[in-house]
């Protein structure tokens, strides 16, 4: 009897943390991560064996709470017995958090225990090479994003004067909706802002024909045309009793209706397929997907459609793909191919990389695009406009979620130097050429002469498209288009002439050298000058929009605002 009482004694008392750990046990095999925590951070308050503090540790990674995980690890590798995994991902924590030197020193002890497997050197080694990686971009501007939640928003882009991007942010009560067990937030959904002259409003998630209640959908991408291709849970439950990520096809109407979606064809049912990016002219598609004869982890893909069809997905090969992850495919109208990697060195988590393909169309090795668009959090879903000026992605720096982040890439001069030299800081006054003493040329001559600049220039514009130029030095009361901006004009105006379908906003902010004019009046006056010239150059009037700002007396003037810039916004009139 005594002994009895002992036994039901003690099973009292470890009854609650056999609970609790039985319970964070199963949610962590079930990849629950974020549910799981609460359950092992009770167990171990009972029991702090390695076993619970190692799971945590992971579940705080998983769920990007480095700061967390990192004092998780710090207290396991202060024992005498642990899996010599710890200090891999102790490493890999580190490195997140941007501690580069001390997560060298638990690689190299990692490769020490391990001496038969290479990636503790591989990631000692990128610890180094984080101290050498220069900007691919120079001059980069953020600019603010106000409608950025506490939970993960990611994978922006533009398309129509709006930004598209996937979140799992709240929204709102519904008793059939279910959570997320990795995130334990909502399911990810796809959701649009207006992108207006002056602000950002209020994301609203896409209908029910994109968005599903109880399925995760996100990573929007657009053809020119309007195809959109996002991913989605699959209506069909696998072998292993989930349902897997494929990807689905859309058409936006132009009465602003969703065409119902459809699942691609090469899609298999035990294999996710992730991350579309379609081509400006929608005929190639990259994915992420871990499909078999890969490198390991995702990989890239791409598909060609023919007709209706689309062909057997081909993996981008091993100087793309790496043994960890590649993910997030963006394919610019430019031909470069921007991508989001674990494998390839980097400054921790993933990192943003572009490749070109050669002359013998074989894609080349990726360069990292540096700080400040790379960081030591996790970096994805790079997007730029058609002339790489205005960028977008996400990163998990801020927060440990991932945030939405804009800015401008100040190529522009760098592009107007390169194909017309000249001296941006020459103030001799610019005389302008009279309309009569120009060339009378038909509309045919024009339309084939502007194809021709065209393909040379190989600059595109699109709806949604933010263009900066940059504003040249104006003498007092000078309203005429300076010959500097006049350069960089030239470059556009092929690609405008055969847009015959857009509309182009022009502001000017530049107030310098107002004398006997307003400092308002001067930056309209500037702004009109630049509308006069394009239509010299054969431009409708009808398609150009004119307006000065002078920041300095302006109350109301729109975020981008930039005395420094002249920037153009392309509308399509039919979504105003």
């Amino acid at each position: 009897m005594k002994q009895l009482i002992h036994i039901l004694f003690f099973s009292l008392l470890v009854s609650p943390l056999w609970g609790q750990a039985h319970k964070a046990m199963k949610l962590y095999k079930d990849k629950r991560f974020a549910e799981a925590i609460p359950f092992f951070e009770k167990a171990i308050q009972k029991d702090p064996a390695t076993k619970y503090q190692s799971k945590l540790a992971e579940c705080y990674r998983k769920t990007n709470q480095l700061q967390k995980a990192a004092k998780t690890y710090e207290i396991i590798v202060q024992r005498k017995h642990f899996s010599s995994k710890t200090m891999l991902r102790y490493g890999e924590v580190l490195m997140g958090l941007g501690q580069y030197d001390e997560a060298k020193s638990w690689f190299l002890k990692y490769a020490e225990k391990n001496p038969k497997d290479p990636t503790g050197m591989l990631k000692a080694e990128a610890c180094d090479y984080v101290k050498t990686i220069q900007p691919y971009f120079p001059k980069v501007e953020f600019i603010p994003i106000p409608f950025n939640s506490d939970a993960d928003d990611s994978n922006p882009t533009l398309y129509k004067d709006k930004i598209y991007f996937s979140s799992d942010r709240s929204s709102g009560f519904n008793v059939f909706k279910k959570k997320s067990g990795w995130t334990g937030r909502d399911l990810i959904r796809i959701y649009s802002v207006d992108w207006q002259d002056s602000s950002l409003a209020t994301p609203h998630p896409l209908p029910g024909r994109i968005n599903n209640l109880n399925k995760n959908t996100g990573d929007a991408s657009f053809s020119r045309k309007g195809d959109v291709f996002f991913t989605r849970n699959t209506n069909r439950i696998s072998k292993d009793g989930t349902y897997k990520l494929h990807i689905f096809h859309s058409r936006l109407l132009p009465n602003g209706k969703w065409e119902k979606p459809e699942e691609l064809s090469f899609c298999q049912l035990s294999i996710n397929y992730l991350h579309p990016a379609i081509s400006d002219d929608g005929k190639t598609l990259f994915f992420a997907s871990n499909r078999k004869g890969g490198e390991g982890g995702m990989d890239l893909f791409s598909s060609h459609k023919t007709g209706s069809r689309w062909s057997i997905p081909v993996n981008l090969g091993s100087v793309i793909n790496t043994p960890e992850h590649e993910i997030y495919p963006y394919i610019h109208p430019s031909g470069k191919l921007f991508f989001s990697s674990k494998g390839h060195n980097g400054f921790g988590g993933y990192d943003i990389f572009v490749s070109t393909k050669n002359e013998h169309g074989f894609w080349q090795k990726p360069i990292n695009l540096g700080q400040p668009i790379n960081s030591s959090g996790d970096d994805v879903g790079f997007y730029a406009d058609s002339l790489m000026q205005l960028a977008l992605f996400s990163s998990t720096r801020a927060s440990g979620n991932d945030d939405i982040f804009m800015c401008r890439i100040d190529t522009t001069s760098l592009l107007a130097q390169k194909n017309n030299p000249i001296d941006s800081t020459s103030t001799k006054p610019v005389s302008t050429i009279p309309t009569d003493s120009l060339p009378v040329l038909s509309d045919e001559q024009i339309k084939e002469k502007y194809q021709q600049e065209f393909l040379k220039n190989d600059l595109q514009l699109m709806a949604g498209d933010t263009v900066y130029l940059v504003s040249p030095q104006y003498h007092t009361d000078e309203v005429d288009v300076p010959d500097f901006l006049r350069k960089q004009l030239d470059l556009l105006i092929p690609a405008m002439y055969l847009s015959n379908d857009l509309q182009f906003f022009i502001y000017s902010f530049n107030d310098e050298g107002a004398q006997n004019f307003s400092k308002e009046r001067i930056t309209t006056l500037r702004a009109q000058a630049i509308g006069d010239y394009l239509t010299e150059k054969h431009i409708l009037p009808s398609k150009i929009f004119c307006k000065g700002y002078s920041l300095e007396n302006s109350q109301n003037f729109p975020t981008f605002a930039d005395p420094n810039k002249v920037i153009i916004l392309v509308r399509d009139p039919a979504n105003q």
